[in-house]
């Protein structure tokens, strides 16, 4: 064909049409994937960004919260009446019911590595010890510790607090490279009521705690630091590089010796979610104070961090599906360049937000979708095992449905505030399919269209019915005698304490304050052994108790001493309460036979807690005195 003929012309221009019109759209598409690509993988590295953050937040307070739990724990340990007979007269059967309550602990706390009970010089007196199989312990050869760098600090604790102190070196060699781990310990004075009498120790593995928590929190394969104030490895790295700032032979070994650049930059910018990234790797840090004793030494700092090749093993089946779309729409650009650009365009947004729905959905929070009218359109698989519902069982009910009819006004309450905020959170109340109770924090927020009209709203919820119940059951541990049943004289000190307030708040509101003390107690004990004289204090308190009424409050205060406070009450009155109380006793079908001696004193606005106490307890001197088995009273 002639190159100057017309037909050769048309043809060739029609190749050239073709040509660039396949050049410009196999351009246009090869920018948009690249442009898409980015787009990915800076949502992915956001994605990474904002769950590296929150799993630093949620290890800072699960870390503290069980370390908060298991200071409660070593103070009730230390609170116990058996634990003080002890101290008091070391005896055989009481060692082996100590043994069996410190082995009972470390059954149920394996984070727990031993249990110390040691005297106001240091000696130790019992030492049981978590054994390598799972569940057992065993009982070890007490050891002094009077020695140790922390012992001189012990006698400065008050009858209420717990102390810790990370430690371990102290017996280690600090050049030593087989060190692997570090203690913390957790320490409770034991008080006969006003003086200490010996101290107990909880020993944790620092790291092995750690790693138990991230274990608990389903992070176990997270790329996990911990470091303190000068940049050294506490967690996250080889053991022969751990405490650099303790041991010399490793102090070459720091964050801040591999990444001095960031580590300068982290220091005078702040730790809180700061993000700093190296040519590979990307690190987010979170300040984690933890309350470890000793001083700003070991304040410490959490950081997580990922890759690019892990970014890329992300993204790689999202960006082999957008190229595969981009060869066909290639393929047909010479039909549809036009229309197949724009729908391509619109298909992106698309998918960006069904991988953003795919990723909420499958995440380890319970998540649910609902309409604008309140009703379930979708719920994940961890919201379906936390109530219980399947997708079929759910779908289409109203979300408030999953509260009983005390809570309904409160869910009401939460949908009101979604109509005119567009967000909520807080503490809901829900149950299950089973009618079982759950308590959770939940979160909704509403889901927009371009317009702006609400389309529906999308919640999660972080089940905290567990941390709920451990709550509630410490808090009845802590103000309950463990022997008899009746409150402790932790609560008599509070409930004597607002008594006086309400009084000065209010003059009519007048009360009494009885001390009560059972009669030659001590005979009972050495004639009849403690186990007698346990079932006669608990006697005691059950025949007290049908004698005063509902709304009078009997603690036991001593070891045979008990207080009542009886609410809105004149003195005249509450001599026939004690008088009967008195009685009752006497005529007591017990063997051994009891009595009892009662101090009685009036509330007056001029008098403070422990002055009523002193009066009262003054009282029960002047009823022993004049006899015993008999109530003495007088006003403060």
């Amino acid at each position: 064909m002639d190159k100057h003929s017309p037909r050769f012309k048309s043809v060739a221009s029609v190749v050239a049409y073709f040509s660039i019109l396949f050049a410009a759209t196999y351009f246009i598409l090869f920018w948009q994937i690249n442009a898409q690509e980015r787009r990915i993988v800076d949502q992915v590295k956001q994605e990474e960004f904002s769950d590296a953050s929150k799993l630093l937040d949620v290890f800072s307070r699960h870390i503290n919260s069980r370390l908060n739990t298991l200071s409660q724990m070593t103070f009730l340990l230390s609170d116990g009446e058996l634990l003080r007979q002890f101290l008091e007269q070391p005896k055989e059967d009481s060692l082996l019911l100590l043994s069996d309550a410190f082995r009972n602990l470390l059954l149920l706390e394996l984070d727990i590595e031993s249990i110390h009970l040691v005297d106001l010089q240091g000696k130790g007196l019992l030492h049981m010890k978590q054994k390598g199989i799972l569940g057992s312990s065993i009982l070890e050869t007490p050891e002094d510790i009077s020695s140790e760098l922390y012992f001189h600090e012990l006698k400065m604790l008050s009858m209420s607090s717990v102390g810790r102190y990370l430690g371990g070196f102290e017996k280690t060699m600090l050049n030593s490279l087989d060190y692997r781990n570090l203690a913390l310990r957790l320490v409770a004075p034991v008080y006969d009521g006003y003086l200490p009498m010996g101290y107990v120790v909880v020993s944790l593995a620092f790291n092995k705690f750690l790693r138990s928590s991230l274990v608990e929190l389903g992070a176990e394969h997270a790329n996990f630091m911990l470091l303190n104030h000068s940049g050294h490895y506490l967690y996250g790295v080889r053991d022969d590089w751990l405490f650099g700032h303790e041991l010399t032979s490793r102090s070459a070994y720091s964050f801040q010796a591999d990444y001095p650049d960031i580590w300068r930059k982290v220091n005078v910018d702040g730790h809180d979610n700061a993000v700093e990234t190296t040519q590979d790797t990307h690190f987010v840090f979170k300040t984690l104070e933890l309350d470890l004793g000793r001083d700003e030494t070991y304040e410490t700092w959490s950081l997580t961090y990922f890759t690019n090749k892990q970014i890329d093993e992300m993204t790689s089946q999202e960006l082999v599906y957008f190229k595969r779309w981009g060869v066909l729409i290639v393929l047909v650009a010479f039909i549809v360049a036009v229309l197949g650009s724009w729908m391509r365009v619109r298909r992106s947004k698309f998918v960006e937000l069904s991988y953003m729905a795919q990723a909420t959905m499958r995440s380890m929070s319970p998540i649910i979708l609902i309409d604008e009218f309140g009703r379930v359109k979708k719920i994940n698989k961890q919201f379906s095992m936390i109530l219980g519902y399947g997708s079929a069982d759910i779908i289409g009910i109203t979300f408030w449905n999953f509260s009983d009819d005390r809570n309904q006004k409160v869910m009401h309450d939460v949908w009101d505030q979604l109509q005119v905020h567009g967000s909520w959170e807080g503490e809901v109340t829900l149950f299950s399919k089973e009618g079982r109770k759950i308590e959770g924090l939940c979160h909704f927020f509403s889901l927009e269209s371009n317009s702006r009209k609400v389309k529906g709203y999308v919640g999660s919820l972080v089940d905290i019915s567990a941390q709920k119940a451990l709550e509630s059951r410490l808090r009845d541990l802590t103000i309950t005698d463990a022997l008899t049943g009746c409150k402790n004289r932790r609560f008599f000190d509070n409930a004597l304490t607002n008594q006086v307030e309400n009084l000065k708040r209010n003059p009519r509101q007048i009360f009494c304050l009885g001390i009560i003390d059972i009669d030659y107690f001590k005979r009972v004990n050495d004639e009849y052994g403690h186990d007698v004289g346990d079932e006669v204090l608990q006697f005691f308190v059950h025949v007290v108790e049908q004698e005063i009424r509902a709304f009078d409050l009997m603690c036991r205060v001593g070891g045979e001493e008990f207080a009542i406070i009886l609410p809105n009450t004149e003195i005249e009155d509450a001599c026939l309460v004690l008088e009967r109380v008195r009685l009752a006793v006497a005529s007591a079908d017990i063997q051994p036979a009891i009595t009892c001696s009662v101090g009685l004193i009036q509330s007056e606005l001029d008098r403070e807690p422990d002055d009523l106490y002193r009066w009262a307890d003054e009282m029960l001197y002047r009823a022993k005195q004049g006899g015993r088995n008999r109530v003495t009273s007088c006003r403060s």
